[in-house]
């Protein structure tokens, strides 16, 4: 008798640990891809993003360049939302028209703490915005891709 309820309970242990483990892959989805860009019919630029569920909710990484209208070398973008797709931070790292800069904000509650370092300088600055509000970047068109899966 205690060998079926050794036997059944590492069947059941062995079961409970495959649909962890399939939990855990689907909380990890991820999605590549790349965004030609073009521009008065020529083809001016490229993204390549991931988009990826992550615990807290999404994030989407994007990396590429742009040389028309505004020439854009983006070495790391980071977006951050939480599962309602509320802002949570976002980073970048790049050139834009020649100069070097990088953003990082963190978001809270309508309150929006930026730091920015361009050419050697820093500047910090707070800001009150709508909880809801999303802000996208003119130039890059990678951002648009959180209204798309928001509204899918």
């Amino acid at each position: 008798m205690s060998k079926k309820l050794l036997f059944i309970l590492i069947i059941v242990i062995l079961v409970s640990l495959l649909l962890f483990a399939s939990a855990v892959i689907c909380c990890q989805e991820e999605e590549k891809g790349t965004y030609s860009i073009y521009f008065m019919d020529e083809q001016v630029g490229y993204e390549e993003f991931v988009w990826r569920t992550v615990e807290r909710g999404y994030e989407l990484e994007v990396m590429g360049q742009i040389t028309k209208p505004v020439s854009v070398q983006i070495e790391r973008l980071l977006v951050q939302l939480d599962k309602d797709f509320i802002p949570l931070g976002y980073q970048f790292k790049g050139v834009l028209s020649g100069t070097r800069q990088s953003i990082s904000s963190t978001i809270s509650d309508g309150t929006v703490h930026n730091i920015i370092h361009v050419e050697g300088q820093k500047q910090e600055r707070t800001f009150q915005i709508k909880r809801d509000s999303f802000l996208l970047s003119n130039p890059i068109f990678s951002l648009y891709m959180v209204i798309t899966k928001k509204f899918q």
